[in-house]
C-alpha cells in the first residue's frame, strides 16, 4: 500500500527527528510490512527505544520481527479488527507468507504489546478486543491465523499495562500505594456476554 508509507524513508527520519529533538515521544502509524520496517529503522536511527510506539502493526514480514524487538518500541495492535478484515487479508494471499496482527510473534520476542481499539474506526469495547486477541475469531466463527493467538493473561496485560507502555507512562498495577484504577466485569471477561459494570479511577468510582 504505497500511499500508506513514505516513498523516501530519509524524509520520514527528518520529520521524526524534528519532533524528537523538541522532546516529543515518537509515535508512528504503520499498517503494512514495509511501513512497519521503515518505522523500526527510524526508531533505531534516532535512538528512541522505549520512548516510542509504533501504531497498528497490521501486517509484518518475518524478517522484520527481530529488528522490531531490537529497536525497543512498543507495538500497538487492534485484534478487534479481525472479524472485519481477516477475510480481505486472506483473499489477498498474505497469510501464511506475512504475519497479520502479529501478537504472539512480537510478544515472544519481548516487545511490549498494547491492545487498542482504533475507535471509532474499530469496535471500541476493550473486552471485544482482548477476546479476539485470544480466540482470533472471524465473523463466521472460524479462526484466523491461530499461530498468532496469545493467552488470556497476555491479552489482559496488553490491554492494561500495554496502554501505559504505549504512552510511556509508569504503571505498577494494583499494588499497595498505587492509584486504584480498575474495572469490574460481571463475569469472565473472555465470555462474549460479559460486560463492564464498574470503572474506578484513582480510587473513585467513575462508572
Amino acid at each position: 500500500m504505497p500511499y500508506l508509507r513514505f516513498n523516501d524513508p530519509a524524509d520520514l527520519g527528518r520529520r521524526a527527528r524534528f519532533f524528537t529533538e523538541k522532546g516529543y515521544r515518537l509515535v508512528m502509524h504503520a499498517i503494512g510490512n514495509d511501513a512497519v520496517n521503515q518505522a523500526v529503522r527510524v526508531v533505531k536511527e534516532l535512538g528512541m527505544g522505549s520512548n516510542s510506539s509504533i501504531e497498528h502493526v497490521l501486517i509484518m514480514d518475518r524478517e522484520g520481527l527481530d529488528p522490531f524487538a531490537a529497536c525497543g518500541a512498543a507495538a500497538s495492535i487492534q485484534p478487534g479488527f479481525i472479524p472485519y478484515y481477516a477475510d480481505a487479508i486472506e483473499k489477498r494471499g498474505l497469510v501464511p507468507y506475512l504475519k497479520a496482527f502479529p501478537l504472539r510473534s512480537l510478544a515472544e520476542r519481548g516487545v511490549p504489546i498494547c491492545i487498542t481499539s482504533d475507535g471509532p474506526c474499530g469496535a471500541d469495547d476493550p473486552l471485544h478486543n482482548i477476546r479476539r486477541a485470544v480466540d482470533r475469531k472471524k465473523a463466521d466463527g472460524s479462526v484466523f491465523d491461530p499461530d498468532e493467538r496469545i493467552s488470556e493473561v497476555q491479552a489482559l496485560a496488553a490491554a492494561t499495562f500495554g496502554g501505559s507502555s504505549s504512552l510511556g507512562l509508569k504503571n505498577d498495577g494494583l499494588i499497595e500505594g498505587a492509584p486504584a484504577t480498575f474495572c469490574v466485569v460481571d463475569k469472565d471477561p473472555f465470555s462474549d456476554s460479559s460486560r463492564v459494570v464498574q470503572t474506578w479511577i484513582d480510587g473513585k468510582r467513575a462508572y
